[in-house]
């Protein structure tokens, strides 16, 4: 049960973190880790290139890495 409700606990975290990331690179983690969409239909979707969708997802990562750094450790 104690680790249920530490796994619940990391997803709120980063829920939270999620929605504070700018809409151009919340979309993209949206719609690819929770819609499980593939990268050519988020392009598809956001009328932009594949690249420009790996680039703020890629960037989109390593800004949550950033800001988690410590937090799922706690």
């Amino acid at each position: 049960m104690d680790e249920f409700l530490v796994i619940e606990d990391e997803r709120a975290v980063i829920g939270n973190e999620v929605l504070k990331l700018k809409p151009k690179y919340r979309e993209v983690v949206v719609l690819f880790y929770f819609k499980e969409l593939k990268i050519e239909e988020i392009a598809t979707i956001l009328d932009c290139s594949i690249n420009t969708v790996k680039t703020r997802l890629s960037r989109a990562r390593n800004m949550l890495k950033e800001r988690l750094g410590g937090k799922l450790d706690e």
